[in-house]
């Protein structure tokens, strides 16, 4: 079956940032990260532990997403609207059973969330946020490109069309867990910084190598995708440590707002490779600029801030 193009997919994924930045603005305490913020509340030592091991579970089911894609549209013979009806029923079974308990605190005790609480942490807070749009961007961007990219490396069709993105996804759900365990050890900025590093050196040996073995191909996705996806819950973590009292808010900034701020990457990267002077190769060289500034963002993390040890504000 062919591949979903980029306007579909871009179409979708700007549809799905619009939605997680309003979200995020308008009812912070509701957005992506509000969910993940429960689980990473029970122990507020082991944060970065417990967000990614919320977040792998996620992961794992994205994962198989396109080769799933690819599935349904060879078995429905294109007839993917009937892709609804699954999707359909899980959305009434989360309606149905998942809803929140509806309980009102008192406005005294817990007062609605405001943007301007988070002054007392703004520059640790605006360094992480534009840390999580940059890994981001370059992240969901190789995605976007990854079946013309593997194309162009003769890599099989299973792989083209579901394997890599498996591997790449797969990657981050295996690694961030423990390297969330680490950066809870070992403390978390200059673990940020090495894995950042990492997910770079792997990623740009993976773009730039025209005549890898095969083998190493799958492992390189898995490394760049493992070490580049785990980043993303320590960056939260490390947020919500700044003020827990606020950690509903700073998940929704850093999560949903984040990835809607850095998703138009796929959209750039897109428009790149259709450069006839630039290419698929090209465009993903490119592409790593963005998590080049952000490693440089990490080491500011982890030698201004983390070196000052700013005192969190706490509950």
């Amino acid at each position: 079956p062919p591949r979903p193009s980029r306007r579909h997919t871009f179409g979708g994924a700007w549809d799905d940032a619009l939605v997680e930045g309003a979200l995020t603005l308008a009812k912070p305490e509701r957005a992506e990260g509000g969910i993940r913020v429960e689980l990473s509340n029970l122990a507020g030592h082991r944060r970065s532990t417990l967000v990614s091991l919320f977040i792998a579970a996620g992961m794992f089911g994205f994962s198989i997403s396109q080769g799933l894609f690819s599935m349904m549209f060879r078995i429905l013979h294109g007839h993917t609207e009937w892709m609804l009806i699954p999707a359909g029923c899980i959305l009434l079974f989360g309606w149905a059973w998942c809803r929140p308990i509806n309980y009102q605190a008192p406005m005294e005790d817990t007062p609605h969330p405001q943007l301007r609480d988070l002054a007392p942490i703004a520059q640790p807070l605006i360094l992480l946020f534009f840390f999580e749009v940059l890994v981001g961007g370059m992240y969901h961007g190789f995605i976007f490109l990854m079946p013309e990219f593997l194309e162009a490396r003769n890599c099989p069709e299973y792989v083209v069309k579901g394997g890599g993105v498996f591997l790449w996804v797969a990657g981050s759900a295996a690694i961030m867990i423990p390297a969330g365990h680490l950066a809870d050890r070992r403390g978390g900025y200059g673990i940020l910084a090495v894995f950042t590093a990492a997910a770079l050196v792997f990623y740009y040996i993976l773009i730039l190598t025209p005549a890898l073995p095969y083998a190493i191909i799958l492992l390189l996705l898995f490394l760049a995708g493992g070490t580049a996806g785990a980043v993303n819950p320590m960056g939260v973590a490390m947020g919500q440590n700044l003020d827990p009292r606020h950690a509903s808010l700073i998940s929704g900034i850093l999560m949903g707002l984040a990835w809607a701020t850095g998703s138009p990457a796929m959209w750039v990267v897109g428009m790149l490779a259709k450069n006839p002077s630039i290419g698929v190769v090209g465009a993903l060289a490119l592409l790593g600029i963005l998590g080049l500034i952000g490693l440089l963002l990490a080491l500011v993390l982890s030698t201004v801030i983390g070196r000052s040890k700013p005192k969190a504000v706490t509950p």
